[in-house]
């Protein structure tokens, strides 16, 4: 064969693994409405966002990967599916506050892809008070950095209730520096995905001094912390807790003696690329 013979057949090849791929998709979107009808039946009224199995699907595709196809190629196109099929089970959409940094919104389109609708709110408040009112919202918020725009977390975690951190955005580092990174909140309980972070909000007791409270998290591997003078004589610290931290007692038993905890959810640690094997 020459090579114009060559071109038109790895063309029709082409041609018939995206016919593949198009009946495998039809196939998987099947088995996804039909674990919606076995859950109407069953009346268990669960919401369809269930982000540590997403978690579990994209994991599982980067460790198998390999090739030349990009992975956060691979992670995109997957999100799309998931979101749209999500959408075939309930309508969800995204609430989002950028804070001063617009990039987040680069960061709701790579993970919810473009079938999700997204609105940009004025500020936090906003955005948390959508959560709460409306279990099909989830909540877009900059990643807490000790600024104004990140102590969002301390209205969590001394006003709300009912809402959780299940979620961490990028989800995939490859190794580049990243200025945006944002957590997602939701009207759901946290569920570990196994490879997780949890966040803890702790209320300094009035003899705490904040130096040595960040001196002592820093000291017992608690992880980072982020401080917030809450007023009126409120100080806490956002404290980011490698694992799923609720019911060990024994890891939270020193925190409780210098100030209240309280469990603002958590979120699954992103994939490194590199980690792939």
């Amino acid at each position: 064969m020459n090579d114009t013979t060559d071109l038109t057949q790895l063309r029709r090849d082409i041609d018939d693994v995206d016919t593949q791929i198009h009946e495998l998709l039809t196939k998987r979107v099947a088995l996804v409405l039909e674990i919606a009808r076995i859950k109407g039946v069953e009346g268990t009224g669960a919401s369809p966002l269930r982000p540590e199995r997403e978690v579990d699907i994209l994991r599982r595709l980067a460790r198998r990967h390999n090739g030349a196809f990009p992975l956060g190629s691979l992670f995109r196109i997957y999100r799309e599916i998931m979101s749209a099929s999500l959408q075939l089970q309930q309508r969800f959409c995204v609430s989002l506050w950028t804070g001063d940094n617009p990039a987040l919104s680069n960061l709701v389109r790579d993970f919810y892809g473009f079938s999700i609708p997204a609105a940009h709110e004025s500020d936090a408040g906003v955005v948390l008070d959508r959560v709460s009112k409306d279990a099909s919202v989830l909540g877009v918020l900059p990643l807490p950095d000790g600024s104004a725009q990140g102590k969002w977390w301390f209205d969590l975690a001394r006003r709300r209730s009912g809402l959780s951190v299940v979620g961490c955005l990028p989800f995939l580092l490859n190794g580049e520096a990243r200025e945006s990174r944002a957590l997602v909140v939701g009207s759901m309980r946290f569920v570990p995905s196994g490879d997780d972070t949890s966040l803890l909000a702790w209320n300094l007791t009035e003899g705490m001094d904040i130096r040595d409270a960040e001196t002592f998290v820093s000291n017992n591997l608690y992880g980072h912390a982020w401080v917030v003078d809450g007023g009126d004589g409120e100080r806490c610290l956002l404290l980011a807790v490698r694992g799923h931290v609720v019911g060990t007692e024994e890891l939270l038993a020193p925190l409780r003696g210098f100030g209240g905890l309280a469990f603002l959810g958590g979120y699954a640690n992103p994939w490194r690329e590199d980690a792939a094997s």
